[in-house]
């Protein structure tokens, strides 16, 4: 389904390979840290290898050079910010999670700034939200740790879907 969603958002684009790479790269993260609460950087770090190569790919082909420069920034600004996140409470987040936003930062940036802010925001709604369910399900304690790549890759997925074609402005 969110390969089908992708392939609608960017159609016949140079860049929809990284896309879909992103979709399976993200399915697989997502379902290895639900299972057993890490990311493993033996599938991050080369997944993330990939993306760039296939973004670089995409950027020659279309001449989005500048989508490009402005998603590796955005992936290192995310980076730094989760770094720092994770820095000053080491059990709230995992390095795995930060190595991932750089991910999700270097896709979202592609697509500009307010895509990037956005997939944070609705990545930490999402957590919130399944939080608060759980608790409410009593499936949950406060000490309970939930593996947030789940909640990122959602948020950065929601972010580049809502800004396709069929995006409807508020304003």
């Amino acid at each position: 389904m969110a390969s089908t969603a992708v392939v609608l958002r960017f159609g016949a684009s140079a860049d929809l390979p990284a896309w879909l790479w992103f979709v399976l790269l993200g399915l697989l993260l997502g379902v290895v840290d639900v299972r057993e609460h890490r990311l493993p950087n033996r599938v991050l770090l080369p997944g993330t290898a990939l993306a760039v190569l296939l973004l670089t790919g995409a950027a020659s082909v279309s001449d989005r050079w500048d989508d490009l420069g402005r998603g590796l920034l955005a992936g290192l600004t995310c980076f730094g910010l989760l770094l720092v996140m994770a820095l000053i409470s080491p059990s709230g987040l995992g390095m795995g999670d930060v190595k991932l936003v750089a991910l999700t930062g270097l896709y979202l940036g592609w697509l500009g700034w307010s895509s990037v802010v956005t997939a944070l925001f609705l990545g930490f709604l999402a957590q919130g939200l399944l939080g608060l369910w759980l608790l409410a399900a009593r499936r949950a304690q406060l000490s309970t740790d939930l593996p947030f790549g789940p909640a990122l890759l959602v948020g950065a997925l929601a972010s580049a879907l809502l800004g396709g074609p069929w995006a409807v402005s508020p304003w």
